[in-house]
């Protein structure tokens, strides 16, 4: 009987210490961490930050909110991303040479959460250009040490074959070379990636480069894109390597669409 009254007694310490073991409100509450503001383009910002912590609910919103005034409310020019748990990017219109002020936030079911200020001075984007692209004729391909025309060049945004956008050159010969991006290109300098995880990769500045409708050229090579009047644009590369017949090219080049 003692040890059954025992038995009971720890049971009910044991549940009043786990019932009064309650978090806090600001331990509740999410965490978020604000990690970059970079340019993109001529008149944009890639904005990124990190939730690092959900609380004690699931994740509700999260976003930046953003002005020219370094006291502001929260809800001033507020734009949201998709919900996550992790890091999260937005790109917001921005005037160059001026100077904004930057939060981001998360909520949850218990409330929100916001950074500091972030200070941004945005700069004047100049066009990029590849080092070699005095080197290469334009609107010509060099591959493998043979240099072609690029007679047709197309810009296409309806019938890509990876991403969004394709700049596709070609001889009206063998030869093609088609350049993937996930959005209309701006000034800046671009990496190339996987072609077939290319719409789903959260980097703007991804891109995917295909030699003759078959070879991939290898990721992390640079490609350099500067916008014209009238929408046009250049883009130049400089010896990416892609593999073909178990032996390693390069191809550079120097493209206006």
């Amino acid at each position: 009987m003692k040890k059954t009254f025992l038995f009971l007694l720890i049971f009910i310490v044991c549940g009043l210490y786990w019932s009064c073991s309650k978090v806090t409100y600001d331990e509740a509450l999410p965490a978020v961490q604000f990690i970059s503001a970079k340019s993109y383009g001529n008149d944009s910002v890639l904005l990124t930050a990190k939730v690092t912590s959900s609380g004690a609910s699931p994740i509700e919103n999260v976003g930046f909110a953003y002005s020219e005034q370094p006291y502001f409310d929260i809800l001033v020019n507020q734009i949201q991303a998709a919900p996550t748990l992790g890091q999260f990017s937005v790109v917001i219109k921005a005037i160059p040479d001026s100077t904004y002020y930057i939060k981001c936030f998360a909520t949850n079911s218990f409330g929100y959460v916001a950074s500091g200020n972030y200070k941004y001075t945005v700069p004047t984007t100049t066009p990029q250009s590849a080092p070699c692209a005095a080197s290469i004729p334009a609107n010509s391909v060099v591959d493998n040490k043979a240099t072609y025309s690029g007679l047709y060049i197309y810009y296409n945004n309806a019938g890509s074959t990876y991403g969004n956008i394709d700049v596709n050159a070609t001889n009206g010969a063998s030869e093609t070379v088609d350049i993937y991006f996930n959005a209309p290109p701006v000034n800046g300098i671009y990496t190339t990636s996987d072609p077939s995880n290319l719409s789903f990769d959260p980097n703007p500045y991804d891109c995917a480069i295909v030699v003759n409708n078959n070879y991939v050229v290898n990721s992390g090579g640079y490609v350099y894109i500067a916008l014209g009047n009238g929408g046009s644009g250049t883009i130049t590369f400089c010896s990416l390597p892609y593999v073909a017949f178990s032996s390693t090219f390069f191809v550079s080049g120097n493209l206006t669409y």
